[in-house]
């Protein structure tokens, strides 16, 4: 049977892999890799097309692949990417199409995958923004759901200031506001809405 227990008090948890995050820091490597030619020109015509911004560069089915000692650890793919630049503000990197980083172990399994249906890098910021439907997952079934998740690589923080949803084997737990160091291995929801415990039956 399915409890719903209200809580107010910060809840310390720890249910998703510590390797669930490398796939923030492997991402900023590889978006860099893209390159960044900030455009100086003052033309704002030479950025518009049809009346929408136009991108400086595109890259269609990306993929990078990050590798230890010969071992294939990660692998990012994205549908599409697109760098902007315009005169006086910071360049990105959108993509609009969303993106899948996969982690595998030494066999090439895979024990970990993050996916979001729309991302947005900052290089110079070193930030990375993932929206809509942003689920992490992991081998052993734990799961953390938001609409909104944001890493930034200089204060070593994942944050959200939405709605987040973190299930495990047996229970889910519903709030708003997540703060996470950068390896997951502490981490918190700032405002419980409430605790589902799962019984076995009810599985």
């Amino acid at each position: 049977m399915l409890q719903f227990i209200p809580i107010k008090m910060r809840y310390n948890i720890k249910v998703l892999s510590t390797k669930v995050l490398g796939a923030f820091a492997f991402i900023l490597l590889g978006l860099v890799t893209i390159g960044c030619n900030t455009n100086s020109l003052d033309d704002m015509e030479q950025f518009v097309t049809d009346g929408k911004l136009k991108p400086e560069s595109t890259s269609r089915n990306l993929k990078v692949v990050w590798s230890d000692s010969g071992r294939v650890k990660m692998v990012m793919k994205a549908p599409l990417v697109e760098r902007f630049a315009l005169p006086g503000e910071d360049p990105y990197d959108l993509m609009p199409e969303g993106m899948r980083v996969n982690f595998l172990d030494s066999l090439g399994n895979e024990e970990a995958n993050v996916t979001c249906e729309h991302a947005i890098y900052y290089p110079k910021k070193n930030i990375l923004v993932l929206t809509k439907n942003v689920q992490v997952l992991n081998l052993e079934g734990d799961k953390l759901n938001s609409e909104y998740l944001v890493w930034n690589s200089k204060t070593e923080k994942i944050t959200s200031n939405d709605f987040v949803k973190i299930t495990t084997g047996d229970e889910i737990m519903y709030g708003h506001g997540f703060e996470a160091d950068q390896d997951l291995t502490n981490y918190h929801i700032r405002n419980i809405k409430g605790i589902i415990s799962i019984d076995d039956e009810d599985i």
